[in-house]
């Protein structure tokens, strides 16, 4: 409950992201690439496996995207660099290294965003004699972006991770696909096409890559990550693991 009221609080001090109209395919085909796979669910956590069925994590996080190109789309908005907001993620371990996550951010006025996602790792491999582990992540979320636009998104990765005492690393790959839903009429974000401004669909994926590290305070860590896609995603999390 209190990593509910602390994310609202965070959330009120940040601002909704300005979605220009009159965006035509491309144009949404940019905004999703921008958005839609920017608040995809991210790892974030450490590589190592929670530990079977007595594993427990919970945390908040903090993600921020680079959104400057959205303005100069469509209609044009004011710009803005970074879109940033909340998230509260749950893990539980299950079984033979098998790890699940939660991700949500009901929606509030603060950030014009919600989000709920969920992401299975699975940990196939540990070397013998190198503090090093490998593990399939996939994953997937949908969120609403003020109202105009509601974006799935569905992806995977191959991670490899290396923990030496209280600090870890990890570098992973894999393809991203996301299925955005764009609202077009009165008040809408669609540009007309062939006399119609009804809601549009558009559908994309990419190469995505990422760049993670934890560092632990006993049963507490901090937690950073880089998601490269067309533009690069941020995120920082405070979370307790046992």
């Amino acid at each position: 409950m209190w990593l509910v009221l602390l994310s609202l609080l965070v959330s009120s001090s940040f601002s909704k992201v300005n979605l220009p109209t009159n965006l035509t395919s491309t144009d949404r085909n940019k905004a999703l690439e921008v958005l839609g796979h920017g608040t995809s669910t991210k790892l974030l956590t450490d590589p190592y496996p929670l530990g079977g069925y007595a594993g427990f994590e919970v945390g908040l996080s903090v993600e921020s995207i680079a959104i400057d190109e959205i303005a100069h789309l469509g209609a044009t908005t004011e710009e803005q660099d970074q879109f940033t907001y909340p998230i509260i993620s749950i893990g539980k371990g299950l079984f033979n290294n098998f790890d699940s996550f939660l991700n949500f951010m009901p929606f509030n006025e603060g950030t014009g965003l919600s989000v709920y996602g969920a992401l299975l790792r699975y940990g196939f491999y540990q070397t013998k004699y190198f503090p090093a582990n490998f593990s399939a992540v996939v994953h997937m979320n949908t969120c609403n972006i003020n109202n105009q636009i509601i974006n799935q998104s569905v992806g995977y990765d191959l991670v490899a991770g290396i923990n030496v005492r209280n600090f870890s690393v990890y570098l992973g790959a894999g393809q991203l696909r996301s299925r955005g839903e764009f609202i077009g009429g009165p008040g809408g974000i669609v540009a007309i096409e062939n006399g119609s401004q009804s809601n549009k669909i558009n559908i994309i994926s990419t190469f995505h890559s990422v760049l993670g590290g934890t560092v632990h305070f006993d049963e507490f860590f901090i937690a950073a990550q880089v998601d490269q896609y067309a533009q690069p995603t941020f995120s920082v999390k405070l979370g307790y693991r046992n």
